[in-house]
């Protein structure tokens, strides 16, 4: 049986012509989006930020499959029911998978007659979506990738804020909003951009403050951020922010991909970093 000798910077070819890389790589997958609102300005959860993973991993040098996780869609009013945000995409790359961040939680009063229910839950992920109006449970992150979005509480008409990569979203203080979690910071691509934090929930006397990373009360998730929804009680909820998968390799060396990816290229310090930001396919290193 041929030895695999690896060196990193370095492609050895065995003795059957195969060749494996150590590839440094950041995966964020899509954020989650925000309930709609309720009856009388009962505010929907915001989204929870997509799961977040970055290390290095051994991959062969030939069409390794990547995909890149879609935002999250916008929840909708259903009678006097604001329903669940949409569950972001997962982002692939070889073995690894990054969870959707889930969606925010509405009030199920018209579904089940009981608040946060039905399919007005908060949805799990990545990280989790916030609870809706009147004690909504937040929605479970995964471990190692994300965090639990933050709990209502029994007070009209507020919600949780949404999990982040970086900490858990919080409970409405009063009538203020929960507060999302914080995303991570990650400089993979040449510069420093805070990734996958949670969305901020709106609340009766306003939204909670912003996180570090994550979207304000109100707002859409940015694109290729992973960035959950903020809240809002608007009859729609928002879309959260696009995934996107980054793999860095020595500059003496190239990436091609095939399929629908789409993605861009920045070579800084003796590295060529690729952003990968929307699409699926494979890629290989050359």
């Amino acid at each position: 049986m041929p030895i695999i000798t690896t060196i990193r910077g370095n492609l050895r070819p065995t003795s059957a012509g195969l060749r494996f890389y150590t590839v440094e790589y950041l995966l964020v997958a899509g954020g989650g989006g925000s309930a709609g609102g309720g009856q009388s300005g009962y505010s929907g959860g915001p989204g929870g930020g997509g799961g977040l993973l970055s290390s290095s991993i051994l991959v062969a040098s030939n069409e390794i499959p990547l995909s890149v996780g879609a935002a999250g869609a916008a929840g909708i009013r259903n009678g006097d029911s604001g329903l669940s945000g949409g569950s972001g995409g997962n982002s692939t790359f070889s073995t690894l998978t990054a969870i959707g961040g889930g969606g925010g939680g509405g009030n199920g009063e018209s579904i089940s007659n009981t608040y946060g229910s039905g399919n007005a839950y908060a949805k799990d992920g990545g990280s989790g979506g916030g609870g809706g109006t009147y004690s909504g449970k937040g929605g479970a992150g995964v471990n190692g990738q994300g965090f639990k979005g933050g709990d209502s509480n029994s007070i009209c008409c507020t919600a949780g804020g949404g999990g982040g990569a970086g900490s858990q979203g919080s409970s409405p203080s009063n009538t203020i909003g929960g507060v999302g979690g914080n995303g991570i910071s990650n400089s993979l691509s040449g510069s420093a951009i805070i990734y996958a934090g949670g969305g901020t929930a709106t609340g009766t006397s306003g939204a909670g403050n912003t996180p570090s990373g994550g979207t304000a009360g109100g707002s859409a998730g940015q694109t290729n951020t992973g960035r959950g929804a903020g809240g809002t009680s608007a009859s729609a909820g928002l879309a959260g922010g696009s995934g996107i998968v980054i793999i860095r390799v020595p500059s003496n060396r190239t990436i091609t991909s095939t399929g629908s990816l789409v993605s861009s290229l920045n070579s800084y310090g003796g590295y060529n970093a690729y952003s990968f930001t929307s699409g699926s396919g494979t890629i290989s290193i050359l």
